[in-house]
């Protein structure tokens, strides 16, 4: 009995721990699958959740690149820049960041 709380007490922990993922992870689903209302709802509340995590600050900026939400988007890589303090993600985020500049370049024409 006590092994089985232990590891009920672990998985819960884990579960906490990467929250964020877990529901960045869903948004990103939703997203591929058109749903547009639930994959926004899961990347503000991993936002919410995880206020730490640049990975869920990039998920949220790559959607609203792909909405055309240039501006918005560059706002949430700032963010992840400045978490992303082991450069796990910077090529990802350096790439968003030119998408975007990109994408404001277009709009301007």
């Amino acid at each position: 009995m006590h092994l089985f709380l232990a590891y009920v007490a672990i998985t819960v922990c884990l579960a906490l721990l990467f929250l964020g993922d877990v529901l960045g992870f869903f948004g990103n689903i939703d997203y591929l699958r058109n749903k547009e209302d639930t994959a926004v709802a899961f990347f503000r509340l991993a936002i919410l959740k995880d206020t730490r995590n640049p990975l869920v600050y990039l998920n949220y900026a790559n959607h609203l690149i792909k909405q055309g939400s240039y501006t918005d988007a560059l706002t949430h890589l700032k963010t992840a820049h400045m978490l992303d303090t082991k450069e796990a993600i910077s090529n990802e985020i350096f790439l968003a960041v030119s998408t975007c500049q990109l994408g404001l370049k277009e709009n301007d024409v």
